[in-house]
């Protein structure tokens, strides 16, 4: 699975796009991309590179205000729906399935301008083969 997520995160950063897997730092930089996802079926499918995964990968995009954060994550859904990925064993297809609306985290404060971050959560089906000699 890291080979997964190593990839995507190279892929976004090709195209000028931070991302991070689970957790942010306490600086980050905006706008960004969390990867997060569920635990990626039994324990073993997430350490053979031999087992073929099927699972949801969640996106979400975050940057300084609802404006950005709209166009921020128009970018991103662009970027990534449809794409095939090679990485070392595997090959992997994002397809979206879903996209929640732009919603404002009142929970953080940015120093500057003192406003709060603005979020989307999407939801991208991952489809991981194993590579064939």
């Amino acid at each position: 699975m890291r080979t997964i997520i190593t990839a995507l995160k190279a892929h976004l950063l090709a195209a000028g796009i931070t991302a991070y897997w689970v957790d942010v730092p306490d600086k980050p930089t905006f706008p960004y991309v969390l990867l997060w996802g569920p635990a990626w079926g039994k324990r073993e499918d997430s350490l053979a590179p031999t087992t073929a995964i099927d699972t949801i990968l969640k996106v979400t995009t975050v940057a300084e205000n609802p404006d950005l954060a709209l166009t921020f994550t128009s970018r991103v859904l662009t970027h990534l729906d449809k794409k095939v990925l090679t990485a070392q064993d595997r090959t992997f297809e994002l397809n979206l399935e879903w996209s929640q609306d732009v919603e404002v985290d009142r929970q953080v404060t940015l120093p500057a301008p003192n406003r709060h971050p603005a979020f989307a959560v999407s939801g991208f089906h991952l489809n991981a083969s194993p590579e064939r000699p």
